[in-house]
């Protein structure tokens, strides 16, 4: 595919430089505290609670009880809360990542079943009927949403 090669301007060009320093963010934090996570694997799922070898267990963040894979999201977005987004200081932030992460030990059968529900989840999100617009919107509808959502994108 042959993707455009403008330059980006304006909104557009806020949107990416955020998007890049998220995920700048992202990377470094989580790799600053992937030996803490690794160094939490138990024995057992967490999930059915079988013991299993230690290869087919995988350790990894909970939120609100639950494996998820966005967790590690969470809790930035938690650090930021305290701290503000504009802090990027590691020790901080492990320090921070050690009083309020929940680990959690996952064997690869129970791995496999939440991502088969978590696709299953999010396709029947996205054909409920009231995600699904009409042709009957107006123009302006359509700005209207477009304006919530740059409200949204930017909110800090």
């Amino acid at each position: 595919r042959q993707w455009e090669r403008t330059p980006l301007d304006g909104s557009r060009l806020l949107i990416a430089q955020i998007w890049l320093q998220k995920a700048r963010k992202r990377r470094v934090f989580t790799s600053t505290i992937s030996g803490i996570i690794d160094k939490r694997k138990d024995d057992h799922c967490h999930s059915c609670y079988q013991t299993c070898s230690y290869e087919s267990l995988t350790v990894g963040l909970a939120w609100e009880g639950d494996y998820s894979t966005s967790a590690i999201d969470n809790l930035i977005h938690l650090f930021e809360d305290n701290y503000g987004p504009e802090e990027c200081s590691p020790d901080l932030w492990k320090a921070f990542f050690r009083k309020h992460a929940l680990f959690y030990t996952i064997c690869n059968d129970c791995t496999k079943k939440t991502h088969k529900s978590s696709r299953v989840s999010a396709l029947h999100k996205t054909m409920r009927p009231e995600n699904v617009s009409s042709d009957e919107e107006t123009d302006s509808q359509a700005e209207e949403d477009e304006a919530a959502m740059e409200m949204i994108i930017f909110d800090p």
